[in-house]
């Protein structure tokens, strides 16, 4: 074997033996570690815009671990029997910059949505995302709760409105974990739901328009769950209280 060959050899295999550049370094300080606990799949439903639907949300580590993805979807049924499906997938990343967390979440509406994370008060477990930006509808602002419960779930809370202006609840989540050997099933409830009937495979519906669709500005406009009819719907709720676990 010439030493050029042998010198191409070596080199293979320190290459092969040598540990990849994008994984975390050991005893490298980890800056998602505190979102390890979200890892797995999630699923539950989820309560708001006058309807019920069934949700999964999945957290993993991608691209050597240097990102933590969200990826949800979420089936409902409408009053009027129609049905729609929902899909959205966030990443979460690390700006060494800032020294802080944020997530982008990117909708089949059309948007994309930018967070801040930061960790809930104690005594409450969890995480606020604070609303940075919305791209395809300026105006609006979207904000986030997570807040762990007592059964090892979790509770979801989605809060939107107009910039500038106090935002409303308008949908929330409860989830549970699911465990090794559980079908991730969108038919599987919260503990503490009733179980949603089977529903038959929709095709997804995307919005490719940047503008605020007459749909979602209803939305914008109601607060959680508002009887037709009642002072419910004109009054400005109070964004839900962030300071105790269920």
């Amino acid at each position: 074997m010439s030493n050029r060959h042998l010198l191409s050899a070596l080199a293979l295999a320190l290459l092969a033996a040598s540990p990849a550049r994008t994984q975390q370094s050991p005893g490298k300080p980890d800056p998602l570690a505190p979102l390890h606990v979200l890892e797995g799949t999630w699923q539950g439903e989820s309560e708001g815009f006058g309807q019920t639907s069934s949700v999964t949300h999945e957290w993993k580590r991608v691209l050597g671990g240097n990102f933590m993805r969200l990826a949800t979807r979420s089936a409902s049924k409408g009053k009027d029997g129609s049905e729609s499906v929902h899909e959205d997938l966030g990443y979460v990343s690390w700006s060494k910059s800032e020294r802080v967390l944020r997530f982008r979440q990117f909708l089949s509406e059309g948007f994309v949505n930018t967070f801040r994370i930061t960790p809930a008060d104690k005594p409450a477990r969890g995480f606020n995302f604070e609303p940075e930006s919305t791209e395809g509808y300026e105006n609006m602002a979207a904000r986030m709760t997570l807040r762990f419960d007592e059964q090892g779930g979790y509770d979801m809370v989605l809060e939107l409105g107009t910039k500038g202006r106090p935002l409303k609840p308008c949908q929330v989540m409860k989830l549970r974990k699911v465990r090794p050997g559980e079908s991730a099933d969108l038919s599987s409830s919260h503990p503490n739901s009733q179980a949603l009937p089977e529903k038959p495979a929709v095709t997804p519906r995307h919005s490719s328009s940047r503008t605020l669709n007459p749909r979602l500005a209803h939305r914008l406009a109601s607060p959680l769950n508002p009887k037709p009819g009642s002072s419910e719907s004109s009054a400005k709720p109070n964004p839900p209280s962030t300071s105790a676990v269920p």
